[in-house]
C-alpha cells in the first residue's frame, strides 16, 4: 500500500496493490478513529478538515501507513 502526497494538503492517494478489496481506517497519532475506508486499487481521500499532524492508515489486513497533513 502506497500513500502520497505525503506531506498532503487537501487530498491523499492510497493505491492498494492487493487484489481484493482491503477495509481500512484513518487514525490520528492519538489513536482516534477518524474515517473508516475501503480500499479498491486507487482511492482518494478528502483531508482537508483534518488538522496539521500525523496520521496512520490501518488495514484489516494488518498494514499500517503513515502521512502528514501540513
Amino acid at each position: 500500500m502506497k500513500v502520497y502526497p505525503s506531506p498532503a494538503n487537501d487530498f491523499i492517494n492510497i493505491s492498494n496493490e492487493g487484489p481484493t478489496v482491503a477495509m481500512a481506517y484513518i487514525a490520528n497519532s492519538n489513536g482516534a478513529i477518524l474515517s473508516k475506508l475501503e480500499l479498491n486499487g486507487e482511492t482518494t481521500i478528502d483531508v482537508s478538515t483534518y488538522a496539521p499532524g500525523v496520521y496512520f492508515i490501518h488495514t484489516t489486513e494488518g498494514h499500517t501507513v503513515k502521512f502528514i497533513k501540513e
